[in-house]
């Protein structure tokens, strides 16, 4: 198994399903920002998985793993919505 290639493959899926994500993530929102109160809180939730996450593998070695995982939260909380939780594209 080539495992570059492999690693190169899934990373490149991940992508794909961030892009995707932040797309639908922007329509559901709209331009007038009236739905962003629903996208924040679907990273509330995602936040909560990742503090559960934290607690279930504490002491396991998966920490590295766990923060990966909020910096990813955080990336897609960034391209999406500002500091006060409103639609960066919102007029």
């Amino acid at each position: 198994m080539d495992y570059d290639a492999e690693i190169r493959r899934l990373a490149a899926e991940n992508m794909a399903q961030q892009y995707l994500l932040i797309g639908l993530c922007r329509g559901i929102v709209g331009l007038d920002g009236r739905n962003a109160p629903v996208v924040e809180d679907a990273f509330r939730y995602a936040e909560s998985m990742v503090e559960i996450a934290a607690t279930k593998f504490s002491g396991t070695g998966h920490g590295a793993h766990v923060a990966s995982i909020a910096e990813v939260v955080e990336q897609l909380r960034a391209a999406l919505l500002d500091d006060g939780g409103q639609p960066k594209d919102a007029v």
